[in-house]
């Protein structure tokens, strides 16, 4: 009986990790990251169907300019 109860615990646990290690997993590759321009650039030419992200950082006022060439506008 307590051989049966262990068991039953230990799979209970070993479900539970797995759910948890998917979700985490899933979880990270639907997170957007804030990144710079250079690596938007980079992570583009590494795999450019990834279209999604969030630009972060400082633009001073007149420094900006649109590029109508951008791949990932």
């Amino acid at each position: 009986m307590q051989t049966r109860r262990l068991w039953t615990y230990a799979l209970a646990f070993s479900c539970v990790a797995g759910f948890i290690v998917i979700v985490l997993n899933n979880f990270q590759d639907q997170m957007v990251f804030y990144v710079t321009p250079t690596d938007a650039m980079e992570q583009n030419k590494a795999n450019p169907r990834k279209t999604k992200f969030r630009l972060g950082g400082l633009v001073l006022e007149d420094q900006s300019s649109y590029a109508l060439n951008m791949p990932f506008c």
